[in-house]
């Protein structure tokens, strides 16, 4: 009996005996469902964050009162709100004196309401920016133009605006060159945004931007604000990170043996941070997966030797017309591999089926790799041959006479 041969015999009986088949592929699809659909979901959230993270680019890293590392740390959080503020006169010291940094721009915002005619929306994000945030933006313009840095610089009454507050501000006229009021003040529309969509369920379309010293003046001067910062040489971001801090060390007359009183959010410490996050959903699913695919296989041995059982006086006809050891070992074993792949088969599709599901109804993206489809059809072909090779080996042992005798 050749392969094509032995393939033929194993469908032929898989067929044969359709819900013994089934139950037995339930092990193996439960498995790979979970694998395929969690991987799924993973792979769709490790996308979106990283073109979130980079959406600036990676040379650039954030300034601010707060770090990366402080994120997770409640002690830390607490102890950062005790250090000094970040002034727009740190920025402008920073672009002034740093050799190594390419632009930098401050940036805070609130959430306010925003008049525009006679309609009016709550809760949008009013941001003030520097004057080289126009380089540093993680937006694009639709129509119209970004905040000229000049317009910047000597505060004009200008705002570029979201696509959102486009919409919901002026539903039926342009509102280029028209205005919109944030707390009794007047700023002329120059841009608007195009839309970026929803992360995780939040749109990020909700926001005005205007001159840093207008948001000063309507708000607060004190407030602590983010500073972003390019640096002049994209292979060599430490650098400006180390400019940096010895710059802003200076300006706070920090002492050499005094920490740092500021943080920096870099995107590869983002990175390796929601690496470490992801890696206990995955480290929880290989435990998953092994425990679901231990109980497939051994699901699979056993139907495999009431097979061999069942079909005793078959193999011993086989063997009495001439067919070798091999050819018996083979054939079962190509029947617990098909079987076992089956299910990794149906598996996947469920898998698939359910992260789309699953991103339907909740904000969670979903992204479907080649790699992950090979491993999870891989790891159940592999149950089926570690799982298949005991029943296969019995079927080839048995002797054609005391199997032609079998009742």
């Amino acid at each position: 009996m050749n392969g094509w041969e032995s393939i033929v015999s194993a469908f032929m009986s898989l067929r044969a005996h359709k819900l013994r088949s089934f139950l037995t592929l339930l092990g193996i699809i439960v498995a790979v469902t979970s694998i395929i659909a969690v991987v799924t979901v993973i792979n769709g959230l490790n996308s979106k964050v990283t073109d979130l993270v980079t959406g600036r680019g990676a040379d650039v890293f954030i300034l601010d009162r707060m770090g990366t590392s402080d994120v997770f740390d409640w002690r830390s959080i607490i102890e950062a709100q005790r250090r000094p503020e970040l002034t727009n006169e740190d920025a402008l010291a920073l672009s002034e004196q740093g050799e190594n940094l390419l632009y930098v721009a401050a940036d805070v915002y609130r959430r306010d309401k925003i008049w525009g005619g006679n309609r009016s929306v709550d809760d949008m994000m009013v941001r003030g920016v520097g004057t080289e945030f126009p380089f540093l933006s993680t937006f694009e313009i639709e129509r119209g133009r970004h905040l000229a840095p000049l317009e910047i610089d000597r505060s004009r009454p200008v705002v570029v605006i979201g696509h959102e507050v486009a919409e919901e501000l002026f539903p039926t006229s342009d509102p280029i060159d028209d205005t919109i009021r944030v707390r009794g003040r007047h700023f002329t529309v120059v841009g608007i945004a195009k839309p970026q969509g929803t992360v995780f369920g939040a749109t990020q379309d909700d926001f005005i931007v205007i001159p840093l010293s207008s948001w000063q003046k309507i708000y607060d001067r004190r407030a602590s604000v983010s500073i972003s910062i390019k640096a002049a040489d994209p292979d060599n971001v430490q650098a400006a990170i180390d400019e940096t801090r010895m710059l802003m060390r200076v300006r706070h007359r920090l002492r050499p043996a005094q920490p740092d009183d500021f943080g920096f959010i870099t995107t590869q410490e983002f990175l390796e941070l929601y690496d470490k996050v992801t890696t206990g959903v995955y480290s929880a699913l290989v435990g998953l997966v092994a425990i679901s695919l231990l109980v497939g296989g051994i699901v699979v041995m056993n139907i495999m030797l009431v097979a061999v059982t069942e079909r005793t006086r078959e193999i011993g006809i086989r063997k009495a017309l001439g067919a070798r050891r091999r050819d018996v070992l083979r054939q079962f074993l190509v029947e617990a591999v098909i079987l076992a792949a089956l299910g990794g088969v149906i598996g996947v599709g469920l898998g698939f089926a359910i992260a789309v599901t699953i991103s339907k109804v909740t904000p969670l993206p979903y992204s479907l790799t080649w790699w992950s489809i090979a491993l999870g059809i891989g790891l159940a072909s592999i149950v089926g041959i570690a799982f298949g090779i005991y029943p296969a080996a019995k079927a080839a042992r048995l002797d054609p006479i005391v199997a032609l005798r079998y009742e």
